[in-house]
């Protein structure tokens, strides 16, 4: 931060912001460097991300390939949706989507992220209204960003990555302007023998820029950022097209000692799809716009080095526009409006007391909250009110918290944590449905908050030089979970399942000797639903048994090669554990030369044994995911 002694030619901005105790390694917190981020073989934030066992996405597929609106990340096999049930925050600021939920992976940069800070389980903390875990991502601080650089790189498919960046200072003060541009006629997510004339390549075209301003002010600091992006992807069939594009606005201030922290954000957002139907090979519905927004404030203030109290409020509205067709004319059958409000307001608190060797830790959390302004409107093809509902005004409040002990002694460490939380429905789970042919699911705006309790014990222990081994054993249970339930004949309905209880062991290993470094993540998960019916005992959708990353590095003076191997066991597409997905494997790797200090070359391959990973199965119709594909890319940058 800024020295409040230094005459104001000599401050240093840095732009970074108070630690909490879901950054905390000592807690649990798992960190993911810069150098492991650049051990990427497809250059992509997701990619990174894998590098912790049990964090999966909604699907296998990553943000080349994937329905944007089907980017929700969890932990701990707590099941698969494609709402985020993990609080995730670039810089501080939440960027889920307001009306999805969703997290907009494609538009955050791998090469300008410093580290990421993955905390599982729930917390009382800022922001809230998570149940798996909070995933925090930070920018690289101004104070370590060179003047100017830039990267391109060409793949074996003919796709390309260019980004660049400019760092100006000026006196107390900093500015960066950052872009990326990701483009490519991507690759066959249809297994050669389901093609038909209408199948096509994944194509996907990706832009974003980002802009950010710190100085000096009041003996502190103030941050300015404006990003905004868009996304176009192309999805199995010629004319399946989805697009997703967001402006983001962000400012606060913080104190030189950090005791003072004030934010505000505004973002803007927008999605929309084709739906193209599997038999007739045309257009039968529209999502034509989603528009949302959301707005938030935080206050942080640290009254001692042990206490941190502060409130957040937030608030998100969107609406699903869509336009059904008929698949034999193309004629408009139905105009469909579909959205709402949801507000949340909360005062929270974080505290740490240090007794010899036993750290202990506490958040607690007080929020309430409202959905409001619930809606469904649809007309006939020429504009004539056939339905108008208006959902209830519901509300009410919520306690989560975690309170975490901490032994240490001659390395070793005893962690213990026990902790509740609770997400609120999105807007999309509570009044848009959707088709994935042949299969509709449709909203529910009776939907009830997730409420999750939990605990967890582990263990980690440095048992040789450079070497450590951390093992954690949890158990959650996930009350009111919000899922798609069949009901019918290729009908689902989006219901609460009384709950989701899962148990499981995670174990992490790291080596590091002389040039050498090798990481291992591992998660063993037993999940089952209870709910009365054929669902009880059933294993939660998307959710495999195991999962294992295994990542290697040697550095060879100016040079690095790295390797990583991920494997995650057999899951199900569907509730009722019919659909099965084949367990998968790839493999990574990357070489990296600095032929001088401001130019890297450097090779990437992923999925370097083209072995085969099916992302989606719908009674028998299957997606796969990225074949092999090697990447060339150069690197300049100009130092100070």
């Amino acid at each position: 931060m800024i020295a409040a002694d230094m005459p104001p030619s000599d401050i240093v901005v840095t732009a970074t912001r108070p630690a909490d105790q879901s950054a905390d390694e000592r807690l649990g917190a798992i960190i993911i460097g810069a150098d492991r981020i650049r051990q990427s073989g497809s250059g992509r934030i997701e990619d990174a991300l894998s590098r912790v066992a049990g964090l999966q996405s909604f699907r296998r597929s990553d943000s080349r390939s994937a329905n944007p609106s089907a980017q929700g990340l969890t932990l701990r096999g707590l099941g698969g949706n494609a709402s985020s049930r993990t609080l995730v925050m670039l810089d501080g600021i939440p960027i889920t989507d307001p009306f999805f939920g969703y997290v907009p992976l494609s538009a955050i940069d791998p090469r300008r992220v410093d580290r990421i800070t993955v905390m599982r389980g729930a917390g009382g903390g800022a922001f809230g209204s998570a149940v798996a875990g909070t995933i925090g991502i930070e920018s690289k601080p101004l104070a370590n960003r060179d003047p100017l650089d830039g990267d391109m790189a060409v793949s074996s498919e003919g796709a390309t990555q260019i980004s660049g960046g400019l760092t100006h200072r000026f006196g107390a003060g900093a500015m960066t302007l950052d872009g990326r541009w990701d483009r490519g006629q991507g690759f066959w997510t249809t297994p050669r023998e389901q093609r038909v004339p209408a199948s096509v390549q994944a194509a996907y075209n990706s832009r974003q820029g980002d802009a950010r301003f710190v100085s000096a002010l009041a003996a502190g600091e103030v941050q300015a950022r404006l990003r905004f992006f868009a996304d176009d992807r192309v999805l199995r069939f010629r004319g399946a097209d989805s697009s997703m594009s967001g402006t983001d606005a962000s400012l606060r201030y913080v104190s030189a000692d950090q005791s003072l922290t004030v934010a505000g954000w505004r973002q803007w957002r927008d999605f929309s799809n084709i739906v193209v139907s599997a038999s007739s090979f045309r257009p039968v519905l529209d999502q034509y716009a989603t528009p949302a927004s959301s707005s938030g404030a935080i206050v942080q203030w640290r009254p001692a080095p042990w206490l941190m109290l502060g409130g957040d409020i937030k608030g998100s509205t969107g609406t699903a526009k869509e336009r059904a067709l008929s698949a034999a004319s193309g004629a408009v059958t139905a105009l469909r409006s579909n959205g709402g409000d949801v507000r949340e307001a909360a005062a929270f608190a974080e505290a740490q007391a240090f007794i010899g060797s036993l750290t202990l830790a506490g958040s607690t959390r007080l929020a309430a909250w409202r959905l409001a302004d619930g809606r469904s409107v649809e007309r006939n093809g020429a504009g004539n009110l056939l339905v108008e509902r208006h959902f209830d005004v519901r509300g009410g409040t919520a306690l989560s918290g975690r309170a975490s002990a901490v032994w240490q002694s001659n390395g070793w460490s005893v962690r213990s944590a026990a902790y509740r939380g609770f997400r609120l429905p999105t807007l999309n789970e509570l009044y848009r449905g959707f088709t994935v042919f042949p299969v509709t699911t449709s909203p529910n705006p009776e939907l009830e908050p997730e409420r999750l309790t939990g605990a967890e014990v582990g263990v980690k222990a440095n048992v040789a030089p450079g070497l450590s081994v951390t093992t954690t054993l949890f158990a959650n249970r996930l009350a009111n979970a919000i899922g798609n339930v069949t009901i019918g004949p290729n009908l689902r309905e989006r219901q609460n399942i009384d709950a989701i209880r899962s148990r499981g062991v995670e174990a992490e290993v790291a080596w590091r000797r002389d040039d050498w470094a090798i990481d291992s993540s591992l998660s063993l998960v037993s999940a089952r639903v209870e709910q009365p019916g054929d669902l009880d005992g059933m294993r939660p959708a998307q959710v495999p048994k195991m999962s294992l990353t295994l990542a290697a590095a040697r550095s060879f003076g100016r040079s690095e090669v790295s390797a990583t191997l991920r494997h995650v066991s057999g899951a199900y597409e569907d509730d009722l554990n019919r659909d099965r997905l084949p367990p998968a494997t790839t493999i990574d790797v990357v070489a990296r030369h600095h032929l001088n200090s401001a130019v890297e070359i450097s090779l990437r391959g992923e999925n370097l044994l083209d072995l085969r990973v099916v992302t989606r199965n719908q009674a028998g119709s299957i997606d796969l995911g990225a074949p092999r594909t090697v990447w060339l890319m150069l690197a300049l940058k100009r130092s100070r």
